[in-house]
């Protein structure tokens, strides 16, 4: 291809640009399809403030421009960060291996919002080769944690074959409660909720480099319209909070749950608790006559698996990368 032919421009707020920057994502995406409405309510929400550009890659042809890659810088989890920056492209598939690559990589580095450059963050959807080797060539390190999506079928699932689970961890003594129920008896039930999140969290700071929210920041979380407090399943020890299993709506997809947090302290683990939660969950998803399930988990953690067991099926996997600058 010749590089003449191709230019890069801002991108416009029309139905043509958002119509090809969804094509273009789901390519690499599959089995998580957007659509148009998704990206324009997403565009509305964003702060203003937020430092967000995305850029339209286009070549000449007899019937004019046409759209083939696509790309976007922006602070995404580096807010407080000044000089690091997370970066995505997407190419049609009919062009890779052609050198767009290179051209999108070297139009987003330069449309930085500062000089003082210090790490470039970035992810791969799928498991594309173009993408993959060409980041390792520009000096990306890849993180040794990449995540799987998964889904269940909440409409196949045989609740009965796993009874049992529920029934012995209800016999050791610990309860099962959701968090609706817990706001109507407990004064103290956010106090207690984030401190088994933030235990949680500490626990599993070897898999993920994300920072805990300070308790003005989890209080937002309850006021989420996807929240849902009686999908939010708490495991009582005397009344001590030790495990959570909970589903959010999503925003724009009525037959699906997504899972939020599922975990349990560490002096209870292996006890049965986080499957017993696990199963509550989906119960709960069946009678609020949703469809699928949707999770996404480091590759290979004893949460994979356990979802493995319970009839989720995997999906997209969801590699990180960074380069130090």
């Amino acid at each position: 291809m010749n590089p003449d032919n191709f230019s890069i421009r801002p991108f416009e707020p029309t139905d043509t640009d958002y119509s090809a920057i969804v094509k273009l994502f789901n390519q690499d995406r599959s089995g998580l399809p957007s659509t148009i409405t998704i990206w324009k309510t997403n565009d509305d929400n964003r702060n203003s403030k937020e430092f967000y550009r995305r850029y339209i890659g286009e070549i000449k042809t007899n019937k004019g421009k046409k759209i083939i890659a696509t790309g976007i810088i922006s602070k995404k989890g580096l807010f407080d960060e000044p000089g690091k920056y997370f970066i995505t492209y997407c190419i049609d598939h009919a062009f890779i291996n052609k050198g767009l690559d290179e051209l999108m990589y070297n139009h987003l580095l330069s449309n930085l919002g500062e000089d003082h450059l210090i790490e470039l963050k970035t992810e791969i959807f799928g498991e594309h080769a173009y993408k993959l080797n060409f980041l390792l060539k520009k000096g990306f390190k890849q993180h040794a944690n990449p995540k799987r999506y998964s889904e269940l079928n909440v409409t196949n699932f045989k609740l009965e074959l796993f009874k049992n689970y529920t029934q012995k961890v209800t016999e050791s003594g610990i309860k099962i409660s959701t968090l609706k129920e817990l706001q109507k008896n407990d004064i103290n039930w956010m106090k207690k909720l984030y401190k088994l999140e933030t235990s949680i969290q500490k626990d599993l700071s070897d898999e993920t480099d994300s920072e805990p929210l300070s308790i003005a920041e989890y209080a937002e979380m309850f006021e989420n319209p996807n929240f849902l407090p009686e999908a939010q399943f708490i495991a009582l020890d005397e009344g001590v909070y030790v495990g959570i299993s909970s589903l959010w709506k999503d925003t724009f997809f009525d037959d699906l749950l997504w899972v939020g947090t599922t975990s349990v302290l560490p002096s209870y683990k292996r006890k049965g608790i986080a499957t017993a939660l696990k199963v509550r969950t989906i119960a709960f998803a069946k009678s609020y006559g949703i469809n699928k399930i949707l999770t996404r988990n480091i590759e290979n953690s004893p949460m994979q698996k356990l979802n493995l067991k319970l009839g989720f099926k995997q999906g997209i996997l969801l590699q990180f990368f960074s380069k130090v600058m």
